[in-house]
């Protein structure tokens, strides 16, 4: 509505001061104090496990981690009970949400951060813009998920879920820089 009363008055309107002034005065709409620009890329982890649970170091990181994501793309983590509800959220996902799946595993494939950075943004233009990550619990991955699902190894050591988590935000956030060419990573 607003952007057709701008046209009209712009129609109406014979003198180029006035034109001027109009265009000086008008202010992008807000909505709830969030721009109207969107991130379209979205991230969602899906991880077995409490919120509070772990290290507060942990936490702290992941919050940096998706603090300086934010420019570039939604993180979105559902913490979940048990491996009931990952599977269930899983499939969940990929009917509602659509995208690519990717399941942390340690004998998933490894790869560099530069392949990983590749992989990732093939993933979101494979998946419509959206790539679901899954951590399992401390014994792993249900077999409904390792079996059907691509495999990406963070290190071939054992990590707890959370801290899986917090390798996980940091190599996204390298992903997104090295796709931008950023002097954050270093070869």
């Amino acid at each position: 509505m607003r952007h057709l009363l701008l046209m009209l008055l712009l129609i109406s309107m014979s003198s180029m001061k006035c034109l001027m002034l109009i265009s000086r005065s008008f202010v992008p709409l807000r909505t709830s104090g969030i721009s109207s620009s969107r991130r379209y890329l979205t991230t969602t982890i899906l991880i077995v496990g409490k919120k509070t649970g772990g290290e507060k170091f942990i936490s702290d990181g992941c919050t940096e981690y998706e603090k300086r994501l934010q420019p570039t793309m939604n993180v979105v983590t559902h913490f979940l009970k048990d491996d009931k509800q990952l599977v269930d959220a899983v499939k969940s996902h990929s009917i509602t949400k659509g995208g690519v799946i990717l399941a942390m595993d340690e004998s998933g494939t490894q790869h560099t951060s530069r392949s990983f950075s590749d992989m990732l943004f093939k993933s979101f233009e494979a998946g419509g813009s959206h790539v679901t990550c899954v951590v399992g619990a401390f014994g792993g991955l249900p077999p409904e998920i390792k079996n059907n699902y691509q495999l990406i190894s963070l290190s071939k050591m054992t990590w707890t879920h959370q801290m899986a988590r917090l390798l996980l935000l940091e190599q996204i956030y390298r992903a997104s820089e090295i796709k931008k060419g950023s002097a954050y990573h270093k070869d």
